[in-house]
């Protein structure tokens, strides 16, 4: 997992950068549904071994007005008027996981973690599947299809996708 950290007072030469990285994040969270999680950090200090499963306090909401003013993190409940905040010691954040972990100032064996509830796809699965390669319009198509199920899986075969294919064999 490869974080965007900024440290209060950090010497990292990228702090100034991953800070509006950050800021920009946050921002961008008004009007969409997030959950809030706080957890105590374990006693060594190894944040990678907190069990982040939904807990029953745990709280999944619709995020309004997020800012950030200085280094506090600002924002508000959906259809309420009190405003909420987070001041950090540090942050970090996995953009790919669409989390940011919030080490409050005021709570040193605490963490906060906000985040996008994750995307479940549907994975498919086929044995034997027939495939068939066709043209339309220029384009190329691969065609998987498992007639006994009656599933059938279209894909474009783009430059970019057929790149990505080789790099995968």
């Amino acid at each position: 997992m490869t974080l965007i950290t900024w440290l209060q007072g950090g010497s990292n030469p990228d702090n100034g950068k991953n800070f509006e990285i950050i800021r920009d994040w946050w921002n961008n969270l008004s009007g969409k549904e997030v959950i809030i999680s706080q957890r105590l950090i374990p006693d060594d200090g190894d944040a990678s071994r907190i069990n982040w499963e939904p807990q029953k306090f745990d709280d999944q909401l619709v995020m309004f007005k997020s800012e950030m003013r200085g280094i506090t993190l600002y924002w508000q409940k959906s259809f309420s008027e009190d405003e909420r905040n987070f001041t950090p010691s540090k942050l970090e954040l996995d953009q790919i996981q669409e989390n940011l972990y919030i080490y409050p100032q005021s709570q040193p064996k605490v963490i906060i973690r906000v985040g996008i509830p994750n995307i479940r796809y549907t994975t498919l699965s086929m044995k034997e599947p027939e495939l068939s390669i066709s043209e339309s319009g220029g384009d190329r198509i691969l065609l998987m299809r498992d007639r006994d199920r009656q599933i059938a899986v279209q894909l474009p075969l783009t430059p970019t996708t057929l790149k990505r294919l080789q790099e995968l064999f």
